[in-house]
């Protein structure tokens, strides 16, 4: 479960379902259904299933040393915050997923993947797919055109 930030839940307070098509990418990594709207009596023993899957696989066991470094790294900056100070754990927890696809699917810093600005760009273009989806009023255009170059 994420938690939204408060702009993120009053912009979408009035929304009772996810859309269906929004994470599709995610269903063939699961019959049951896409994992991201599973029901936790399904969820619970398809994660058995996933991680059983995913470990013991050397491609991914060459990763795990990056992926630990990804999360201590968050953990490290976070603690070091302010008590107090507010965390945007929704953005921070996808951005720090979308580092790890980055590192695992495109070769990480090593292979001048910018994770950074992939996470900056799915951010947007989800953001403005989902304003259009549910005809969230928008009151700067600059987003729609840099979603609109991305998807280009």
């Amino acid at each position: 479960m994420r938690i939204p930030g408060p702009a993120h839940q009053e912009a979408v307070a009035h929304l009772d379902e996810r859309p269906p098509g929004l994470f599709a990418f995610l269903d063939p990594l699961c019959e049951a259904g896409n994992p991201q709207v599973l029901g936790a009596d399904e969820h619970t023993p398809w994660r058995r299933v996933l991680l059983s899957v995913f470990a013991g696989r050397p491609a991914h066991e060459w990763h795990f040393a990056d992926f630990t470094e990804e999360a201590v790294l968050l953990a490290d900056r976070l603690a070091a915050q302010p008590e107090g100070e507010p965390v945007e754990l929704q953005q921070e927890l996808a951005a720090l997923s979308l580092r790890m696809i980055c590192g695992f699917a495109l070769g990480g810093a090593d292979a001048g993947t910018d994770a950074a600005r992939v996470v900056a760009a799915f951010e947007e273009v989800l953001t403005e797919h989902l304003g259009r989806l549910y005809g969230v009023p928008r009151t700067d255009p600059r987003p729609a055109a840099r979603a609109d170059e991305a998807l280009g």
